[in-house]
């Protein structure tokens, strides 16, 4: 019954209310759903009706529809690189309402099972750490990498302070 609770509060949490107040027709826009394992898609490819592939690069687009309503399942492949490719295409070519990326480090804790949502508070980027300088051969760690500060506000420049004209 929890893991029910969860869907439907994340359900509500993505999809805005007038997808629920009328009644799903083929001019809704999809959400798209992605998982970069077979084992992370193959549940949600089983419930779509009307399913239909396309492939488009290296990357396979399922589309049908859950309940009614219009969701396409992208499997990425790993990777951030290729989670950002698939859902680019996915994008330009489907338009969807709600983009839903499921399956991110799952391996971190040997308490979760398939199925299971978590819902995280913060994320890092393993793109965006940086790391101390060592000498030739001498290895890294992880444990020494520190992250990169948050992303610059509006008012930050790429330029040398004074560079900018008014």
């Amino acid at each position: 019954m929890t893991r029910f609770v969860i869907v439907a509060m994340c359900a509500a949490f993505f999809l805005p209310a007038p997808a629920f107040a009328r009644r799903p027709s083929p001019s809704l826009a999809p959400v798209l759903i992605q998982g970069a394992l077979r084992m992370e898609t193959s549940r949600l490819l089983e419930a779509l009706k009307g399913i239909k592939g396309e492939t488009v690069g290296a990357w396979m687009f399922s589309r049908g529809t859950i309940d009614g309503y219009p969701v396409i399942v992208s499997r990425t492949m790993m990777g951030a690189a290729h989670a950002a490719a698939a859902t680019a295409l996915a994008i330009d070519r489907y338009h969807p309402i709600a983009i839903i990326n499921q399956g991110t480090a799952g391996g971190h804790d040997p308490n979760l099972r398939v199925g299971d949502i978590v819902i995280g508070t913060s994320a890092v980027s393993l793109g965006a750490f940086k790391t101390p300088h060592r000498v030739a051969g001498a290895g890294s760690s992880t444990l020494d990498w520190a992250p990169h500060p948050p992303i610059p506000s509006a008012a930050w420049s790429p330029e040398p302070d004074g560079a900018r004209t008014r």
